[in-house]
């Protein structure tokens, strides 16, 4: 344990860290302070992370992805002149970021609405079950959350919503006008 002249380590020095963290950032700081001085170090190597001996930042070395670890973790030493030794753990959590596209689970859909439908009508598939549009995407966690909007906004006469998928009226439709419609959806 380092002496009174120093205060003690945490036990612990947590922090989450998105996988886009640039190689040699900051991503936290490990301290024996305000009590005196020491230099630090790695107890064993670490592939993620060094330790800068003079100022105790933790610095980014090798890209974190959630592919890899969800988090790393690695023992930090503090000594004094005097030879004197405490030891703390620093845990870096990986956050993904959204890295991959969602994917349509088809490239068309098609529905119909049924001739006088009030506005709020499912549009509903051949065997009059509503239609949902449905996407999936490789991330996890919160970049894998799919939410879906038209690409033209101002379309008159349908809806999808945000978070199901499905597909409904605005309006009344007139079939005498137009039989067919056709827009595009953006999960």
């Amino acid at each position: 344990m380092i002496s009174t002249v120093y205060s003690p380590f945490r036990e612990l020095y947590q922090r989450t860290v998105r996988d886009t963290t640039a190689l040699g950032s900051v991503l936290l700081v490990v301290s024996t302070q305000p009590n005196g001085v020491a230099r630090y170090s790695m107890k064993q190597p670490c592939s993620h992370f060094d330790v800068h001996a003079a100022s105790g930042a933790v610095i980014l070395k090798r890209w974190l992805t959630r592919e890899r670890a969800k988090s790393v973790a690695c023992t930090v030493i503090a000594r004094n002149r005097a030879g004197e030794e405490d030891t703390t753990k620093v845990l870096i959590k990986t956050s993904s970021t959204n890295q991959h596209s969602p994917i349509f689970k088809q490239q068309v859909y098609r529905g119909f609405l049924r001739e006088n439908s009030p506005g709020g009508s499912s549009v509903l598939l051949a065997d009059n079950s509503p239609l949902l549009v449905s996407a999936t995407d490789k991330d996890v966690g919160p970049s894998a959350l799919i939410g879906y909007r038209l690409l033209n906004p101002n379309e008159p006469y349908f809806v999808v919503d945000f978070v199901t998928g499905a597909v409904r009226s605005r309006k009344p439709v007139d079939y005498e006008k137009l039989k067919e419609w056709i827009f595009y959806v953006q999960a």
